[in-house]
């Protein structure tokens, strides 16, 4: 599972539920420097980031665990 960006008018990145939350790299390795409005995710709904998407649920990830 993984934690989606949902705030409004921003790119839906994804990071690694497991994660604190304070740890503020998604899964392509950009770093989340505001507050955002997160959303827990089983699969992909088509709107993250493609390379988000594209290293979700694959176990790939730069430096993170599914």
């Amino acid at each position: 599972m993984y934690m989606k960006i949902v705030t409004e008018g921003t790119v839906r990145h994804l990071c690694v539920i497991n994660k604190s939350m304070d740890d503020s790299n998604t899964l392509c390795g950009r770093t989340v420097t505001q507050d955002h409005s997160w959303k827990l995710i089983r699969s992909l709904e088509g709107d993250e980031c493609l390379e988000c998407a594209a290293l979700a649920f694959a176990g790939t990830s730069r430096g993170a665990t599914p």
